[in-house]
């Protein structure tokens, strides 16, 4: 299993202010459903949530996609998801030193979230990436929906 952190990557990978969160976040969706289609292994971005009440959770094709409740931020709901499963069969993308140092105290990987970028972006424009199907209606208006309720708070 890989748990991404989705803000990190935003910022990290990405290079982008969280100023521009919502492109980020859909570039991050985009780019990791693409890359996911291709891996064996279960794929979870995880975002910091507005959204009142339980976590939010959905799908775009083989990618999953959880906003923490606005109750716990999201390395706590990483956290939360890494002691859910095996902890050494887990790979915890982020660059937050110490999400870091309490996922590997738990047993769990850390992979940087600019190296793990770097790995799974295109290398260069004629690089053609798998083709991903097309989202069912119901995942298009999920998504939207979930878009619609607000930004997620910033990340200081």
């Amino acid at each position: 299993m890989i748990l991404v952190d989705g803000h990190n990557l935003i910022g990290r990978g990405l290079r982008l202010p969280l100023s521009r969160e919502e492109e980020g976040r859909r570039r991050v969706v985009e780019r990791l459903s693409a890359w996911a289609s291709s891996r064996r292994e279960p794929v979870t971005v995880v975002f910091d949530g507005d959204r009142a009440g339980g976590t939010q959770t959905g799908r775009l094709g083989a990618l999953g996609v959880v906003y923490s409740p606005s109750t716990r931020t999201a390395d706590d709901e990483i956290l939360r998801l890494l002691r859910k499963t095996n902890p050494r069969s887990v790979l915890v993308v982020t660059s937050d030193r110490r999400l870091a140092v309490r996922v590997r105290g738990l047993g769990g990987r850390v992979e940087t979230a600019e190296a793990f970028w770097a790995r799974i972006r295109p290398s260069s424009p004629g690089v053609v990436e798998p083709e991903k199907p097309e989202p069912a209606e119901e995942e298009v208006e999920e998504w939207l929906r979930l878009f619609r309720q607000g930004k997620a708070p910033r990340r200081q």
